[in-house]
């Protein structure tokens, strides 16, 4: 059964995301601040990390990713933010990031990516990103590769 872990100092979004993602097959933790966070990675195999970069304490959500990376490997690490940027994305990637998703969400992406977050922590390839709706240019592949090349 997968395990996820959703990490965000505001409630409501953990609540919000616990209902989105919840299932019978899954179970899902949340922690509001990141020493609770730290605790739990280092003593539970999450599959998943779900976690807001700016946290209202000393410790980010890329202290997170990386004290997780340490303790699972294998494990997935999807970060969120109200306050997104190209530059941000690229250092949570390049920290380890699985993805990197902005606020406000769009329900059908944040599914997606956890889905596919969730097959590359079981061992499988990762699964294709869905075919994108037809509307304004956006930020289109956020592998680490990607990334390099927007931020030429």
């Amino acid at each position: 059964m997968p395990r996820i872990l959703i990490v965000d100092d505001d409630r409501e979004t953990c609540q919000f995301m616990a209902e989105l993602l919840g299932r019978a097959d899954r179970e899902i933790d949340s922690a509001y601040e990141p020493q609770s966070a730290l605790a739990l990675v280092q003593s539970h195999p999450f599959d998943l990390v779900i976690s807001d970069i700016n946290l209202n304490a000393e410790q980010s959500g890329l202290d997170i990713l990386r004290a997780f990376r340490r303790a699972n490997p294998g494990g997935q690490v999807l970060l969120i933010s109200g306050f997104g940027t190209l530059e941000t994305a690229i250092d949570a990637v390049r920290a380890g990031a699985f993805d990197y998703i902005s606020k406000p969400f769009n329900i059908g992406e944040v599914k997606e990516t956890v889905e596919r977050a969730l097959a590359q922590s079981r061992g499988g390839a990762e699964a294709p990103a869905p075919a994108r709706e037809q509307g304004p240019p956006a930020l289109l592949g956020r592998t680490a590769p990607m990334l390099v090349v927007y931020k030429q």
